[in-house]
């Protein structure tokens, strides 16, 4: 998948005291294509010779009989990304600063599983009697098989296929961004920054999308849906196969929820993570900073961030939504007929967050300012100790309820909620998980009718309701030891997490188990780690 870009900047001086920095970048980003043009792709208005003309087939890249006569899977995707900056000096000490611009990120299609249907082929034989007769004799060769491809517009009817859409996975994600900063120098090498900064993120890859999810028109059938198409419940309401050999293709799969869904002839259609592009994300963030330049043996840096962040597309990655934060919230929307409910805080939104590092040369020893002779100079001198302080708020919490199922084919169900306070109180002044839920079970109402109530009205991810917070000190002490020339040693002592801080787990989140607001683990203990290097 080549990629290429091309930019042009400039800076102008306008006046003394006003700096304005412009840009212009072009990305163009290749449609995949493979060296043998051994790729296939989902055409949704393709009839369907495996499904009796079904809307929904394959078409097969490259030249030749019933191919395409062109090579890449997707089209080229391209954007302009202009930048502007500016830096005004009000007084010798204040300056203001302000830029935006458009950023853009390659498009990612990780593995391409599926892309080359109908060019590969993994034949398999075995014993028909677990081995008292063998599958078949080396001396006879293999049996007969099927070499590829298989340039057929109905090959994998009855199982899944990805839709590469070349509108879709052709557009590139890209992030709109914007930044307001006042820094002022103060005494003793103080330097304090202000910063507003905030972005708007359009076609980021999400894996919400689900194009074969029953429409909830059909909610009111329950458990009908899993019926065979020739049950005859399903045949008394007058439902029909959607094409003549429904049954024969589908085998078991033959439901009456098979043949509501938009391509029956599949089991699956997936459009989710990185190849679709739908997904969009706003933050705003406001960002106090203050640094001590290097005097008197210190250095410190302080900052605090005060964020926002809403999507409805932070889960492309499974390993981020599945894992990081409240660990759940990946998968598809619950209800792809309005995915609109699919946005709320993202799963890595923390909404404050202070970071402390500071180091300090201790003022003894040679080259220092007290104690620069002598030994006993040399034994307390060269020290430097140095800390790290972190604090963050806790990531959002979301419940699902996996027991509820409204057999539409659709993401996790959530339940509905009664009020955004998910927490339950605490028995004692501090959490107890030993006597403590996490959640208020009260706040949550579990469905039970998918007819009346097939979707929950929980957000994704709750911002009121968050994880615990984080609290870590670091500090190190070391000191260089000089032997001889062009020889020293230098040992360091770390401690992390000096306070021993730990944080408590997340709980369980599914409404329907047993363990619903139970914590059962915490994070962080105090290491510690000594070592000594010599250079020479």
């Amino acid at each position: 998948m080549p990629y290429h870009a091309f930019f042009a900047q400039d800076d102008w001086k306008v006046t003394p005291k006003l700096t304005v920095n412009a840009g212009i970048r072009y990305e163009l980003d290749m449609g995949t294509y493979e060296k043998h043009d051994r790729l296939s792709f989902f055409d949704p208005s393709l009839p369907n010779p495996a499904a009796s003309g079904q809307p929904g087939a394959l078409r097969f890249l490259g030249s030749g009989q019933g191919r395409e006569g062109r090579r890449n899977l997707f089209d080229n995707a391209s954007g302009w990304g202009p930048r502007l900056g500016l830096a005004y000096q009000i007084t010798p000490k204040t300056v203001v600063r302000a830029g935006a611009g458009i950023f853009y990120a390659t498009i990612k299609a990780p593995g391409l599983n599926g892309a080359n249907n109908g060019f590969t082929n993994s034949p398999s034989w075995s014993s028909g009697d677990n081995g008292v007769t063998p599958a078949f004799l080396w001396d006879q060769g293999f049996p007969a098989w099927q070499a590829p491809p298989f340039i057929n517009p109905g090959f994998g009817a009855g199982f899944g296929v990805p839709w590469y859409g070349a509108a879709e996975t052709g557009k590139l994600p890209n992030t709109a961004s914007w930044n307001l900063a006042l820094s002022r120098v103060l005494p003793n090498n103080f330097v304090i920054d202000a910063t507003y900064t905030g972005s708007k993120g359009t076609h980021l890859a999400s894996d919400r999308v689900n194009i074969m999810q029953i429409d909830p028109k059909y909610a009111y059938l329950g458990t009908l849906l899993n019926k065979p198409i020739d049950d005859p419940a399903v045949v008394a309401l007058g439902f029909t196969p959607p094409f003549p050999n429904f049954k024969q293709l589908m085998g078991g799969n033959a439901t009456l929820g098979q043949s509501l869904r938009p391509f029956p002839q599949y089991t699956g259609v997936t459009t989710g993570g990185m190849m679709n592009h739908s997904g969009n994300s706003t933050y705003h963030a406001m960002i106090l900073k203050a640094t001590k330049r290097f005097s008197g043996g210190m250095t410190l840096l302080a900052s605090y961030t005060w964020s926002k962040l809403l999507t409805d597309a932070d889960s492309s990655e499974p390993w981020i939504a599945g894992v990081v934060g409240a660990g759940n919230g990946a998968g598809s929307a619950q209800n792809q007929f309005n995915r609109k409910n699919e946005k709320s805080y993202g799963v890595l939104d923390l909404p404050q967050m202070f970071k402390l590092t500071g180091s300090y040369d201790l003022p003894f020893g040679p080259g220092r300012k007290m104690l620069t002779n002598g030994m006993l100079g040399r034994i307390i001198g060269g020290w430097n100790l140095s800390s790290f302080l972190f604090y963050q708020s806790g990531y959002p919490m979301g419940v699902t309820d996996t027991a509820y199922q409204n057999n539409l084919k659709a993401g996790n169900p959530r339940p509905n909620v009664l009020t955004n306070d998910w927490r339950a109180p605490t028995a004692g002044t501090n959490f107890d998980p030993s006597a403590d839920s996490f959640y208020n079970i009260a706040a949550f109402q579990r469905r039970t009718n998918p007819a009346i109530d097939p979707f929950g009205n929980a957000p994704r991810f709750d911002g009121a309701t968050r994880s615990f917070r984080t609290f870590r000190t670091n500090i190190a002490v070391a000191k260089a030891f000089e032997i001889r020339e062009k020889m020293h040693a230098d040992l360091r002592l770390d401690v992390f997490d000096l306070f021993n801080q730990k944080t408590w787990s997340n709980p369980t989140s599914d409404l329907s188990s047993n363990q619903f607001g139970v914590i059962t683990n915490a994070n962080g203990n105090r290491n510690m780690q000594l070592g000594l290097k010599f250079v020479f």
